[in-house]
C-alpha cells in the first residue's frame, strides 16, 4: 500500500477548506441526508450523486434499476464494515471506488472522505484507473487519522486535500502559460526585464516585464528558513510587480479577453502574511518555469 503523507503544512487544512471550489453540493447533501434517513438512496438521488462526482457516468448508473439501487445502497448504509459498505456499492454498473466513496459521503459526512486524484496528490500518492478495496481502506484509514490528529472534520480535510492539488495544478498551467523568466529568483539576480512569452496557435508572442526589482532574498539554499520581515516584504513586493505587469499587457488571453493571472494574485494574497508560504511558492514557480 502506499504511504499517504499530507504534502502541505496541517496548519494550511482551514484556509485551503475556506477557499474550496467545485460545483455546488447542496442536492448530493439532501439527497445523502434523506438516504441516511430512509436507510437507502432512492433512483432519482443516486443519479444526482453519481452526476456530481463523475458526469460522464451517467449512461452507465441509469443501467442500474430502482430494485438494485435501493437493494445496494440499503446494504451498504446498513452495514458496519468497511468492507462490506464499498463491496455493495462496487456491485452497481458504472460505480468505481470513487463514486462509491461519494455516496457514503453524503450519506455519512462526517466519518468517509472522497476519493479523488486531487485528494490523492495532496497525500503524495498517484492516481489511479481502477482502485482495489484494500487501496479505498488504506485511504479511508489515512483520512481519519488525519483529521483526528489535527482536529478537522473529515469534510474539512477533504476539501482541503482537493484545494491544493487545485492550487498547484493552477500554478503549474500559470507557469506553463506564462513561461515567466524567474531562473533569478534561483539565483538572487535581477529580474528586471524578464521576458514571458506564450506560443498559442501558430504564433509567439511575448511581452517584457518592467519595473522588477532586485529580489535578494529568492531561492538561496544557505538563507535561513524563515526570510526576515525585510525580506518578505521585498519578496512580496516584486511578485506584485510581476502580477501587475499582466493585467495590462494583453499577452495572455483566453476567449479573447486578457489574462489577469488571477491565480497569482489570489496566491500572494494567501501568502502576505506568511513569509515561508510566500518563499516555497516562488521558489517552486521557479522551478516548475525553467
Amino acid at each position: 500500500m502506499p504511504a499517504f503523507k499530507l504534502q502541505f503544512p496541517a496548519e494550511r487544512i482551514p484556509e485551503l477548506a475556506e477557499r474550496f471550489a467545485y460545483r455546488s453540493d447542496e442536492r448530493c447533501r439532501a439527497a445523502g441526508a434523506a438516504a441516511r434517513v430512509r436507510g437507502h438512496y432512492l433512483r432519482e438521488e443516486f443519479m444526482v450523486v453519481c452526476a456530481w462526482k463523475t458526469p460522464r457516468s451517467g449512461s452507465k448508473v441509469a443501467a442500474n434499476s430502482m430494485a438494485a439501487i435501493v437493494d445496494a445502497t440499503g446494504r451498504a448504509l446498513a452495514s458496519s464494515s468497511e468492507v462490506v459498505r464499498i463491496e455493495a456499492l462496487l456491485g452497481l454498473v458504472g460505480v468505481g471506488v470513487p463514486t462509491a466513496s461519494t455516496l457514503l459521503h453524503f450519506a455519512f459526512p462526517d466519518d468517509y472522505p472522497i476519493l479523488d486524484v486531487r485528494a490523492l496528490e495532496s497525500l503524495g500518492v498517484k492516481g489511479r484507473t481502477v482502485y482495489p478495496v484494500s487501496f479505498w481502506l488504506a485511504y479511508l484509514s489515512a483520512c481519519r487519522e488525519l483529521a483526528a490528529a489535527h482536529r478537522v472534520h473529515i469534510r474539512t480535510l477533504d476539501k482541503a486535500l482537493w484545494q491544493y492539488s487545485k492550487e498547484r495544478s493552477a500554478d503549474r498551467e500559470f507557469a506553463s502559460d506564462a513561461r515567466i523568466d524567474l531562473d533569478a529568483l534561483g539565483t538572487a539576480a535581477s529580474v528586471q526585464n524578464a521576458a514571458t512569452s506564450r506560443v498559442g496557435r501558430g504564433r509567439t508572442q511575448a511581452v517584457q516585464v518592467r519595473s522588477v526589482r532586485e529580489v535578494p532574498v529568492a531561492a538561496n539554499p544557505a538563507m535561513k528558513p524563515a526570510p526576515t520581515p525585510e525580506q518578505h516584504r521585498s519578496l512580496l513586493s516584486d511578485c506584485w510587480e510581476l502580477a501587475r505587469a499582466y493585467p495590462t499587457s494583453g499577452v495572455l488571453n483566453r476567449g479573447g479577453r486578457p489574462y489577469r493571472a488571477i491565480r497569482f494574485e489570489r496566491k500572494l494574497d494567501a501568502v502576505a502574511n506568511d513569509p515561508e508560504g510566500l518563499l516555497e511558492y516562488v521558489r517552486g514557480l521557479a522551478y516548475r518555469t525553467t
